[in-house]
């Protein structure tokens, strides 16, 4: 009796486990994802895959920018502006000098902001037919790397404005000056609220003053910078109303430093018509949205990613921004039924309850950390060991259903996490509707 009783309910336990599991069955990705999206992203992705796939790097993998998003999202950002307010393209988040020059044109800025001082030599020159562009260096750099720069190129102690965060730094570059014979334009790196540099005090910022002031042949104030990244990060209950408040925190912050620098070197704030502009950076690609009306001193905002939205940048601010760069990388292989080392006899039992190991899709290259947008259906397969490392890191293994539409050859489109990701390829295709506006070459790092 009582193995009678043990047996039913070992029975019903597995009738029950083998329930759960047919229940907890995954569904044909490509099915249910082709099910989601709309038919005119659909026409899109497979537009755009069809145009790369012809292109002349279709074999190899590259990026795409959609000009007609980036018209439309550089149009944002600049109806955030004020009059007074000038927009500077980042460098390091938009690395190519042909997508540089794109978006000075059109958008009327000549402002720059670069993180990397080994970039402004070259482009100073590849863009100086643009007229005056004016570089802001985004970090502070070593001064050795501002000498080699100006060893390079003397004209750029008239377009650069060297970041400064402390007194030490600020000597260093006085020295430089002093050994090349050229005036340097000083900017003046505030801390309000980031805490990640800068100075934290009135008073260390009116002795950053008077040593500007006290060498008037080897440097000059251009004025400050104020970076808000910590903002999209406030914490509280009601998020939007915390980033409001941090937000307005930093302009208070901003402004107490603004008046005191004014009140006690007031030659620098002049307004006559002729006298320098002084510029004072602040923003980036998830607060500048958020300046619009907003009463502050800072007439000079940053934008780089958030011009072309990669995947990371999906804050509230950029609600109103869309996705307008891909990663193409061809399809190198394709195994019906792909195997899996040391499982092999289970595998086959995988592929029944799974419909998404069907086939496997070998990329160029990887491993790809970005989230797949086309084909529908595709997904790191079963050798990657976490979300970046891969057991083939020179061929990335997606595995989908028999219902994903790709073949050897076929184009998989990635939405990149970040921006910068594009600069290690060797092509950027500048697109419009379906056809290839112009190829431009990624801005590598090392430059």
């Amino acid at each position: 009796m009582v193995r009678h009783r043990r047996r039913i309910g070992l029975a019903v336990g597995g009738c029950a486990t083998a329930l759960a599991l047919w229940w907890a069955k995954p569904v044909d990705r490509a099915q249910s994802e082709a099910a989601q999206l709309s038919p005119v992203d659909r026409q899109y992705f497979a537009s755009l895959a069809k145009l790369v796939q012809a292109s002349p790097s279709g074999a190899l993998p590259c990026a795409v920018i959609d000009l007609t998003r980036l018209d439309a999202n550089l149009a944002k950002a600049r109806a955030a502006l004020s009059a007074d307010q000038r927009l500077r393209i980042v460098v390091k988040s938009l690395p190519s000098i042909g997508l540089i020059r794109y978006l000075l044109v059109r958008s009327g800025s000549r402002e720059l902001m670069v993180f990397h001082a080994p970039q402004v030599p070259l482009l100073l020159r590849e863009l100086a037919d643009l007229g005056s562009v004016d570089i802001l260096l985004g970090k502070p750099a070593p001064a050795a790397s501002a000498e080699q720069v100006l060893t390079q190129l003397p004209e750029a102690a008239q377009r650069v404005s060297w970041l400064i965060d402390d007194a030490q730094r600020l000597r260093a570059y006085r020295e430089v000056a002093r050994k090349s014979g050229l005036r340097l334009r000083i900017s003046i790196e505030l801390d309000v609220g980031l805490h990640r540099g800068g100075v934290r005090t009135e008073a260390e910022l009116l002795e950053l003053l008077d040593e500007i002031a006290a060498s008037p042949s080897e440097l000059t104030l251009s004025g400050f910078m104020g970076y808000d990244g910590h903002v999209p990060h406030a914490p509280g209950w009601n998020k939007r109303q915390a980033i409001q408040q941090a937000l307005v925190a930093v302009q208070t912050r901003y402004r107490q430093f603004y008046d005191a620098a004014k009140a006690h070197a007031p030659q620098w704030f002049a307004t006559a018509k002729d006298a320098p502009r002084l510029a004072f950076n602040s923003g980036g690609s998830k607060t500048l949205p958020l300046y619009a009306g907003l009463p502050t001193v800072v007439n000079d905002l940053a934008m780089g990613s958030g011009l072309v939205r990669p995947a990371h940048f999906s804050d509230e601010a950029l609600a109103d921004f869309v996705p307008a760069l891909w990663l193409a990388v061809p399809v190198l292989k394709k195994q019906v039924a792909p195997p899996l080392p040391f499982l092999d006899g289970l595998w086959g039992l995988f592929r029944f309850w799974d419909p998404n190991l069907a086939v496997g899709f070998f990329l160029y290259g990887g491993t790809w950390d970005a989230p797949i947008v086309y084909p529908l259906g595709l997904r790191p397969g079963p050798y990657n060991d976490g979300p970046i490392r891969n057991l083939l890191p020179n061929q990335q293994l997606l595995t989908g259903s028999q219902h994903v539409l790709a073949e050897v050859g076929s184009v998989v489109l990635l939405h990149p996490r970040e921006a910068d990701n594009f600069a290690a390829l060797s092509d950027l295709y500048a697109i419009r509707g379906e056809h290839i506006e112009a190829r431009w070459q990624p801005l590598s790092p090392l430059n």
